[in-house]
């Protein structure tokens, strides 16, 4: 849709919500309806009830503070009008998609209406709330202990009951500041899982050196784990993915690879997606229009919150907590190493990363993502799950000096058998090689290329060298022998390999420099 298609069906949806509720304060003298060029204001005894934003395809509302949005929340959820927590700028609204606007709306005021004390059931024509659909408020989603109270002052002009007919306590603090969020659950005992995983790093390039066509295959893969990650939430039923960290790895990405995250997303429609971004990565994916409704993102370095009727949590200072049902909250912070951990929770508490970026990175520390498991009022188990699709893999072989050329590919070949093709393998050679004989890394990892995606050969080798039998020998190869073994500069293999090709060179043989 372009911009002016855009414009125009905001200015439609606009109209026509705008004429429904002038409509509904035809209807009763105390509501009010105020327009400008930025949003509709709901006012009900001079005091603001609600304000109206408009979109091509949507709304936004935003409360008179952030306990009556919750309590707003809870309502529409309760009659079954779809809504969603939206957050821009600090600010929390809930968003409504147009076709619901009108319906949420008009419950929204029919339960401010039934609020009042003494007040009797409207009843007006076609455009009317039926008193069927009239009901108590819904309980709010924070404990009304927590809620600013709202009261309402007896019928009068509204000149004499502006200041005190519609009680609300101003703004309240930073939901960081507020009092613990405390979540409703109806699960009666049912285990609800989430899945959690850092820094996906789906636009970022490996450490290794890939040609193009590497490149391709396995930024395809790439693409292909992560949508398996969603698809798995799926399969086991999680109602929440949790992603920390790096979404994509870097400050610049192709709107591609954001299509594809949105993409993997949108397909699980009935998972609710936490994304916990850096400023940067936020800023870089929360201007597009076709953000996933299912996906929530939250800024790490800003206050933010988030609420639904099972986890609620919070964000500051780089932190969140998160509370799981009746549960105890837990902290989710980095450590020294960068890690993302569970603080509060039992056993290992490290969230993996997606998957490792070199061979150094994939030796100390698990890859793939956990499954966790909670009940409204207890936790339960906290697995790991890994993918080794184009895992890292790091082997040693160690050498001894009765190999030669053919030995040595032997044992090699025997020791990948079971290293599957999609992986990024290093060898490294220890131990002890013949005298006289070059290992070329770059053969070896030619032969190991055309078995696995991707090879590289370190030789670690030192060269067996009988010293004695050079001491009396005059030839210009001994001497050279002598020279490299008296240079102090140089480390056992660096002397070894140098010893190595000169050599083959005095003897006439080939000589790779690689």
């Amino acid at each position: 849709m372009d911009y002016k298609s855009k414009i125009e069906k905001t200015r439609q949806l606009r109209a026509s919500v705008d004429a429904f509720l002038r409509k509904l304060a035809g209807q009763d003298e105390h509501l009010e309806i105020a327009s400008n060029n930025i949003d509709t204001a709901i006012h009900y005894f001079g005091v603001n009830i609600a304000k109206v934003f408009f979109y091509a395809d949507s709304i936004r509302i935003k409360g008179s503070d952030s306990a009556m949005l919750q309590m707003y929340y809870a309502q529409l959820q309760r009659e079954s009008i779809p809504c969603r927590y939206e957050y821009e700028y600090g600010g929390m609204y809930l968003g409504i998609e147009a076709t619901y606007a009108q319906k949420a709306l008009q419950s929204i005021i029919l339960n401010v209406q039934n609020s009042k004390a003494g007040k009797q059931e409207k009843k007006t024509t076609a455009c009317s709330m039926p008193a069927e659909t009239v009901s108590a408020i819904a309980q709010p989603a924070v404990p009304v202990s927590e809620l600013s109270p709202v009261t309402f002052a007896p019928q009068g002009p509204a000149s004499e009951t502006k200041a005190e007919a519609f009680d609300l306590q101003k703004e309240q603090a930073s939901a960081m500041n507020a009092a613990p969020l405390k979540v409703h659950s109806a699960l009666t005992g049912k285990v609800i899982k989430m899945l959690l995983c850092a820094d996906l790093r789906l636009g970022a390039v490996s450490a290794e050196q890939l040609d193009r066509k590497q490149s391709h295959t396995w930024q395809a893969a790439r693409n292909e784990k992560y949508a398996n990650l969603i698809d798995k939430a799926s399969q086991s039923n999680a109602a929440y993915i949790a992603l920390w960290g790096q979404c994509f790895g870097q400050a610049r990405v192709t709107e591609s690879v954001i299509d594809t995250f949105f993409q993997a997303i949108r397909n699980e429609a009935s998972i609710v997606v936490l994304a916990f971004v850096n400023a940067g990565e936020y800023k870089r994916i929360s201007y597009r229009s076709d953000i996933p409704e299912n996906l929530h993102l939250i800024n790490v370095q800003a206050q933010d919150s988030y609420l639904d009727d099972r986890i609620a949590l919070r964000v500051k200072n780089n932190a969140v907590e998160l509370q799981l049902g009746d549960n105890d909250a837990m902290i989710v912070s980095r450590d020294t190493a960068g890690h993302y951990v569970l603080n509060g929770m039992p056993g290992n508490n490290v969230i993996p990363s997606f998957e490792p970026t070199g061979f150094e990175d994939a030796q100390d520390a698990q890859y793939g993502y956990e499954m966790m498991e909670w009940t409204e009022d207890k936790l339960g188990q906290f697995r790991v799950m890994c993918d080794s699709k184009y895992a890292f893999k790091a082997v040693e072989l160690k050498l001894l000096p009765e190999d030669d050329e053919k030995e040595i590919l032997r044992k090699i070949n025997h020791l990948i058998r079971s290293v599957e093709r999609d992986t990024f393998l290093r060898v490294t050679l220890t131990g002890r090689s013949a005298f006289g004989l070059t290992i070329s890394s770059d053969a070896l990892k030619g032969q190991l290329q055309s078995r696995i995606f991707f090879a590289k050969v370190y030789d670690n080798t030192v060269m067996d060298i009988d010293e004695e039998s050079f001491e009396t020998d005059i030839s210009l190869r001994s001497e050279f022998v002598r020279l490299a073994l008296q240079d102090g500069s140089l480390s056992e293999s660096e002397r070894s390999r140098l010893i190595s090709l000169g050599w083959n060179a005095l003897s006439g043989k080939e000589v790779s420099a690689e």
